[in-house]
């Protein structure tokens, strides 16, 4: 049987994301006699924290330096430098994991100009336009609902995390139309299960005493992950409960708001900033309770191998509903405030025991040995 090559296309840049998770998770467990996959980048190798994997062996990431200030793609650029790669590499697939609709829109351009025999679109979020005034904004929807025409028509395939990033990117339309499919952000879930040992080591590691109520929260410091919310909700919960700290692990442009903010709430000797870590599933075992209060999200990948760790999940109602795989996840509005959130997490986190939820995972769909097999097998069916 011939080997299927696939380009993955992503946006990229100095943090691990939930995309490059999402690649590292998938690409390990597939045949790779059957598939192979390289990585472009518009802007940085975001996967420079798992490159060195073994199942990367015979991969190429490649940089296009294609984003200028502001994080903007210039189109020319990747348009010029994706040209080029596609060229040289033998692709049967170019699958295109962003929500940017004009870079996307150019993305299948180029391939289909180029003769690619398969081009996938793949949403992993759920908001196109943010922070703009009002006039802005309205020419933008217009523009993406423009777009997202072209992305239907275009594309072989559309993807998406959830249903709703699915009609982010693509429209109603594109959800009901034969192309899409729900890709599921799978998860290592032996990997994750509750590990006594593993916690203690962690926490000895960390200097968290063995009496220690620990909360943590793991995710890009962003606007989007909204770590500014947990530390006000964790401002108020140590009036209740003083014996906590809060983890907040991951690396972003809001580091220094954040270390700021928790000063003037006079919580920094209780708040330990960790980094960009590749130890997440030891330091989930170290964790009592994780917190979710994104403003807003594709599917929150984290949220499920939190379940996964045996974790009570207080997430924000921005988070789909998808991430419902065990009763351990709960939903609660922002607008509910910081410290009706430390009210809830106080009294309710009391009745969670720590368990397995593995077969619950494996139930739900979301374990990646048989989900990156069941793309695996797309790819070889559909990619011809």
């Amino acid at each position: 049987m011939d080997q299927i090559r696939v380009l993955h296309f992503t946006i990229g840049g100095p943090e691990f994301t939930g995309i490059a998770s999402f690649l590292n998770q998938y690409y390990r467990y597939m045949d790779k006699d059957r598939v192979h996959c390289d990585f472009v980048f518009a802007r940085q190798n975001s996967m420079k924290l798992v490159a060195d994997n073994a199942w990367f062996a015979g991969s190429k990431f490649i940089e296009l330096s294609a984003c200028g200030r502001g994080n903007r793609v210039s189109l020319l650029k990747l348009k010029k430098g994706l040209s080029e790669v596609l060229s040289e590499g033998g692709y049967d697939v170019l699958h295109i994991n962003t929500h940017r609709v004009g870079v996307t829109v150019c993305c299948v351009s180029v391939a289909k100009k180029l003769g690619i025999k398969t081009v996938i679109s793949h949403s992993h979020n759920v908001r196109l336009v943010s922070g703009a005034k009002q006039r802005k904004r309205i020419l933008a929807d217009a523009a993406k609902s423009v777009c997202a025409v072209y992305i239907r028509k275009h594309c072989d395939h559309l993807f998406a995390c959830s249903n709703r990033a699915g009609e982010a990117l693509f429209g109603k339309k594109g959800v009901r139309d034969g192309k899409f499919r729900v890709i599921k952000n799978a998860i290592d879930s032996e990997g994750y299960v509750f590990d006594a040992t593993e916690r203690e080591k962690i926490r000895s590691a960390e200097g968290a005493m063995p009496d220690t109520l620990v909360l943590g929260q793991v995710g890009r410091l962003s606007l989007q992950k909204n770590q500014i919310f947990s530390l006000q909700m964790f401002a108020e919960f140590i009036k209740k409960k003083p014996n906590s700290e809060l983890w907040l692990v991951g690396d972003g442009k809001d580091l220094g708001k954040l270390k700021d903010t928790a000063k003037e709430l006079s919580i920094s000797d209780k708040v330990r900033f960790l980094g960009q870590r590749n130890d997440v599933k030891q330091l989930m075992s170290g964790m009592d309770i994780f917190l979710f209060p994104s403003v807003y999200e594709g599917l929150g990948i984290v949220a499920i191998e939190a379940q996964a760790a045996g974790l009570p999940v207080y997430a924000s109602d921005a988070v789909p509903q998808e991430t419902k795989i065990t009763d351990l996840i709960s939903y609660q509005s922002l607008s509910d405030g910081a410290e009706a959130w430390a009210d809830h997490i106080y009294r309710d986190h009391v009745n969670h025991e720590r368990r397995n939820t593995q077969e619950e995972i494996r139930k739900s769909g979301y374990d990646i040995v048989q989900a990156s097999k069941d793309l695996e097998e797309f790819y070889v069916t559909n990619c011809k």
